[in-house]
């Protein structure tokens, strides 16, 4: 009888087992809790308990099924922020601010702070970082050079250390850590892995190769663009130069094993964000109801320029019988001296619906009344339907002539006069759009665009609305040289600069994308062929040298991280590293000269340097240019020019006519532009309040005493403690004035305070 009423029970059991209702606490959790990660982020972290955590979030990213906790952890003057995958609790980023990581000289040595960094990274994924390599100017070229300008002139240092499979690296897999070089403290780490294998068993392009195909494309572009070297500030014109700019194509990476272009849809990434949008007001005239210019009281901001009131009247005739302006309402003006980057007197005016749906902006020259720019834009708030290729069908091709040729009679109409230099073309970007097509074309220049100059129209083409239009047009000079250097030619001086790089990229699963909506990627890596990253801009359409922005002729900066040949083995070897690492010093040549005299030139501008990257006093290093010649012999071409402008402009130094910037400098002048520097200069001349502290008193002059006294009371020679004579006269060597400088910064005290 027992033994029934057991197997009764425990059948009951189970079923009820079955049907009992979900409830808190019931389900298993598919990622670990709050609680979970707080406790692995301090145990893997080393975390204090005397940090508290104040803040923590779980952020989902569904469409590449990633989820993440991020954690943050206070205490007074100091945070730590930490990012964990929710499911396994790997630590994939970490970051912590204190001021301690910051303040004072930096202590640690390349190689010291590299093995502090090793050993994090280690710590926490000693396997995955078995499969890395440090990033040298060997790898990929878009992976190494941005930690390494950061590194330049910082008090941290900067390791990235990228996936490399079978010979060949995987940029988008990598450690980066952060060491400061002030207490040894790791101040930053990131880590991005994924699932990703790479066999390296097919035959691959060779690099010459790809260059053919990147050539066969055309990817320099001849244009006409604005540079500065040829526009002063206060220019009243513009002036145009021909230049080949290089526009890539696709994600332009070519696979190489095929040579095929692959596109950006095609490529893995999930470090990316999309775009925030905003909306505007809905204050001021509707447009259509504007009072008569003639019968009220007009704004006029100066004479000889027309009023706000015909500013807007001017673009008011342009649009009226062209766009629709139902509720449309005049929001803000501005009367400004600048448009385009050149001087002179314009309006610029806004426009917004009420509903939000339609927003103007538009320029005027207030001297002359010409419409520079006009921008509409109407929002209908209606679902895009997309089609196939439509753009191949008979049909689609007699819509588009249609909207092509409506194009040109409104332009014609708004903008006469400048129909010859525009080449209305469809824009392929709206092509596919069922419900608009639009038009556009730069302008054109001797065949040469000028893209800053344009006409853009998006045309409805069920109802032949003008839903879009962006036009910008004004007046320009344009250089014109003998010759112009032809594709084929800039092409190869291009290619010849930059080079070929080869590395792996991640492809997205485009079947998951397209069935299930997901972005996951192959774990298969794919070989492709890129160009090397350069820095410079333009290549001269003339002249075919490499242009900076402004137009100047482009010089290589040397990206190499190693320390002068002639410091090995000196006392103060140690000192002039960290001072260079730290910014200071400033010098390009591989050769120090620790032992060699230290000039009034160099002392200047280590003072300066010191001042510029607040590693102890301050000096402003932002001052107006100025016209003025400081010293007879340091002309403003000079490289030194900008210390002696600093120098004087902070009074550090006083202006007089001669600088002598390659003499040796005393001791005791030296002693003057240190404590100026400092802001002491009043005090010191004070020198009745000092005694002399040096034993050699008879030769220190009495108006240099207060220099002295306040040079042994900061220690600014090290010989605070020391009973010692100053020898004013005398002149350091370039080292041991380093040694010095080195060991003031890591003893100073804000004076101003």
């Amino acid at each position: 009888m027992f033994k029934r009423m057991m197997i009764l029970v425990i059948t009951l059991a189970l079923f009820l087992g079955t049907i009992t209702p979900i409830g808190y606490g019931q389900a298993k959790s598919s990622i670990l809790t709050k609680a979970q990660v707080e406790k692995l982020a301090r145990g893997r972290l080393h975390i204090k308990e005397d940090y508290k955590l104040q803040y923590s979030d779980l952020y989902t990213r569904d469409i590449q099924q990633k989820q993440f906790w991020n954690l943050s952890f206070e205490k007074e003057n100091s945070q730590i922020s930490v990012t964990m995958e929710a499911d396994t609790g790997k630590i994939i980023s970490f970051n912590s601010w204190g001021n301690k990581d910051y303040e004072g000289v930096v202590k640690l040595l390349r190689d010291e702070a590299k093995k502090i960094a090793t050993d994090f990274i280690k710590s926490l994924e000693r396997e995955k970082f078995k499969e890395t390599e440090e990033v040298t100017v060997e790898a990929p070229t878009f992976i190494p050079y941005y930690l390494y300008d950061m590194e330049q002139g910082s008090d941290n240092y900067y390791f990235m250390f990228v996936r490399k499979l079978k010979g060949e690296f995987f940029p988008n897999n990598y450690f980066v850590v952060n060491v400061s070089g002030v207490n040894g403290k790791v101040v930053s780490y990131e880590m991005k892995w994924d699932e990703a294998s790479y066999e390296g068993n097919k035959q691959l392009l060779s690099e010459q190769k790809a260059r053919e195909l990147f050539e066969r494309d055309n990817r320099l572009k001849l244009k006409y663009v604005r540079l500065n070297k040829y526009n002063p500030e206060d220019s009243k014109s513009i002036v145009l130069t021909p230049v080949y700019i290089y526009a890539p194509k696709e994600s332009d990476k070519i696979d190489a094993v095929t040579g095929r272009l692959l596109s950006h849809d095609e490529l893995y990434n999930w470090n990316y964000f999309g775009p925030i949008g905003g909306a505007g007001g809905d204050e001021g005239m509707r447009m259509k109801e504007m009072a008569s210019l003639d019968a009220g009281i007009e704004t006029i901001p100066e004479e000889g320029v027309i009023s706000k009131e015909k500013a807007e009247q001017a673009i008011i005739d342009i649009l009226k019988d062209n766009v629709d302006l139902d509720d449309v309402k005049l929001n803000n003006t501005s009367y400004t001296n600048y448009y385009a980057e050149v001087k002179g007197k314009f309006w610029i005016l806004y426009w917004y619906s009420k509903e939000g749906d339609k927003y103007i902006n538009a320029a005027v020259d207030a001297e002359n009344g010409k419409v520079l720019e006009i921008y509409y834009s109407k929002n209908e708030y209606r679902p895009i339907a997309k089609t196939k290729g439509p753009e191949d069908t008979e049909e689609f091709k007699k819509v588009a002539r249609d909207c092509v040729s409506f194009a040109e009679e409104k332009i014609q109409k708004m903008f006469p006069g400048i129909r010859e230099q525009l080449q209305l073309e469809i824009d392929e970007n709206v092509v596919k759009d069922e419900n608009r097509i639009g038009i556009s074309s730069p302008r054109y220049i001797d065949k040469i665009p000028f893209e800053d100059n344009r006409v853009r129209m998006d045309v409805d083409k069920n109802t032949k609305e003008i839903i879009h239009l962006n036009y910008r047009w004004y007046d320009v000079e344009v250089q014109k040289p003998e010759s112009i250097l032809n594709s084929k030619d800039a092409h190869k001086v291009f290619y010849d600069k930059v080079g070929f790089e080869k590395y792996l990229v991640q492809l997205k699963d485009l079947d998951k994308y397209e069935k299930e909506g997901l972005e996951l990627p192959i774990k298969e890596l794919l070989p492709v062929y890129s160009i090397k990253s350069f820095s410079f801009i333009y290549v001269d359409g003339a002249t075919g040298k490499f242009l900076d922005y402004s137009g100047e002729e482009f010089e290589e900066k040397k990206k190499e991280l190693t320390q002068f040949k002639d410091i090995e083995g000196h006392e103060y070897e140690k000192d002039i590293v960290f001072m260079d690492k730290m910014g200071v010093l400033k010098v390009t040549d591989e050769f120090f000269k620790p032992n060699e005299a230290l000039l009034r030139k160099d002392a200047l501008k280590w003072i300066v340097e010191i001042g510029w990257t607040y590693k102890a006093y301050n000096v402003d290093r932002y001052y107006r240019k100025s016209d003025k010649d400081y010293f007879k012999d340091i002309s403003k071409d000079d490289p030194y020019y900008k210390y002696i402008e600093a120098g004087v402009e902070s009074g550090i130094i006083d202006k007089g006519d001669y600088f002598k910037p390659d003499e040796k400098i005393s001791k005791i002048e030296l002693s003057k532009w240190v404590i100026n520097a400092m802001k002491q200069k009043e005090l010191a001349k004070y020198f009745l309040i000092f005694k002399s502290p040096y034993t050699d008193k008879g030769s220190i002059k009495a108006e240099d005493v207060g220099y002295t006294a306040l040079a042994k009371y900061y220690n600014i020679f090290g010989d605070k403690d020391m009973e010692t004579e100053f020898a004013p006269d005398t002149n350091l060597e370039r080292g041991k004035f380093i040694h010095h400088m080195y060991q003031f910064i890591g003893n100073y005290k804000d004076v101003s305070k």
